[in-house]
């Protein structure tokens, strides 16, 4: 059996990508990110790219279980340290391979398929490590989290399928922001220790009912931001795009004229 079949095929070679914007962080990085491509080496691929912020990555979360197996406990402070570095690499590497693709005229969807399946792979390794750095161990509260970034990233990808564009955050939040709210996290842990998000908040708010930790009230804002965005997504999907009523047939289809979307080839 073929892992794609024949109308997949056919998307994946006509499939363009097509961003939903950028955010205030974005434009601010550009500069920086096209500096750093144009002093790329032409023959460096823009797989190796990705595949080099995935393995900083990949080892950051070996070091994290070697020392803490239950993803809870204190690590040595570097450990935290390596978990930023290699997150804010990897956010750096992952914007700057498709800049070497394009440089070098070797993009193609293959590519981007490659891209997309390494930050499948990534976010989970993300917030593996996350979890450690928040004290959080093998417990709901870390799937609950995870989940509140996975899902709307796997929605994200549902509703590019059908309207051709990648669309995450809401053009304040993205990606960029995200990314280096991990990485700070990760930094404040390597210099104050994992028990700092085990601080009470009731304590500073008397007026809270129950005990808050440090760690369950940053959860709380990354779900609000979860259901924010996966709330858009599906608000979108459901009565802003016509064309999620009627499915693409390996890229072949066409929304009516007066319709304002354009649903692109896609695997």
């Amino acid at each position: 059996m073929p892992y794609l079949s024949t109308r997949a095929l056919g998307g994946l070679k006509q499939y363009e990508y097509k961003s939903g914007g950028y955010t205030w962080l974005d434009d601010l990085h550009q500069p920086f990110w096209n500096w750093v491509t144009a002093h790329l080496p032409l023959w460096l691929a823009p797989n190796v790219i990705t595949l080099i912020g995935l393995a900083g990555l990949l080892v950051a979360y070996i070091v994290a279980f070697v020392y803490l197996p239950g993803f809870a406990g204190e690590a040595p402070a570097w450990v935290y340290f390596l978990g930023g570095t290699a997150a804010v690499t990897y956010l750096h590497l992952d914007c700057i391979d498709g800049k070497q693709a394009r440089r070098t005229q070797s993009s193609s969807p293959l590519g981007q398929l490659f891209d997309h399946g390494c930050d499948a792979l990534a976010v989970h390794l993300l917030l593996t490590t996350v979890a450690c750095s928040l004290n959080l161990g093998g417990t709901w509260k870390a799937v609950a989290g995870s989940m509140f970034i996975m899902v709307p990233w796997g929605f994200a990808h549902w509703e590019e399928y059908h309207d051709g564009t990648m669309l995450y955050g809401n053009g304040v939040w993205g990606i960029t922001e995200a990314n280096y709210a991990l990485v700070i996290l990760h930094y404040i842990t390597c210099v104050t220790g994992p028990q700092l998000w085990d601080y009470n908040l009731q304590q500073v708010f008397p007026s809270l009912k129950s005990p808050l930790p440090f760690s369950h009230a940053f959860l709380v804002l990354v779900g609000i931001a979860g259901c924010q965005q996966l709330g858009g997504q599906i608000w979108r999907m459901l009565f802003t795009a016509p064309s999620v009523r009627y499915p693409c047939t390996g890229g072949l289809w066409q929304p009516p004229l007066e319709s304002p979307m354009h649903c692109s080839p896609r695997a």
